[in-house]
């Protein structure tokens, strides 16, 4: 999984919204990545200076229980975790689709390209 998307799960994590298989998963990756440390003492320190300075918002109780039941809903929605490497895959194959259309002179790169990904046979 890329550094993005454990930053994404530092920054759920600092507010109490990350699921305890998804932590441990977290705390694996920080254990062996310094940059994503570094993320997180950031992040943890720049939420210390926010809080001294800055007081939440007041939401009023009916908001407030509809935001949480949404906020329920899409807890419950069921995890793809394949479909980030799908997208990538599309991405890859669309490029080589528009690649092809613009100018077929160019195929040659792309197919250099998607070989350098692809095992050797």
């Amino acid at each position: 999984m890329p550094c993005g998307e454990f930053e994404e799960m530092i920054l759920d994590g600092l507010e109490g919204f990350l699921e305890a298989d998804r932590r441990r998963e977290l705390e694996y990756h920080l254990a062996r990545c310094s940059e994503c440390r570094e993320f997180q003492a950031m992040q943890q320190e720049l939420d210390g200076v926010l809080s001294g300075v800055l007081r939440p918002p007041e939401l009023r109780s009916r908001f407030r229980r509809r935001l949480e039941q949404r906020v329920d809903v899409e807890r419950a929605r069921p995890r793809l975790p394949w479909f980030p490497e799908l997208m990538d895959a599309v991405q890859v194959l669309a490029a080589g689709a528009v690649f092809n259309i613009i100018d077929a002179r160019y195929a040659h790169v792309l197919r250099g390209i998607i070989s350098s990904f692809l095992p050797l046979q």
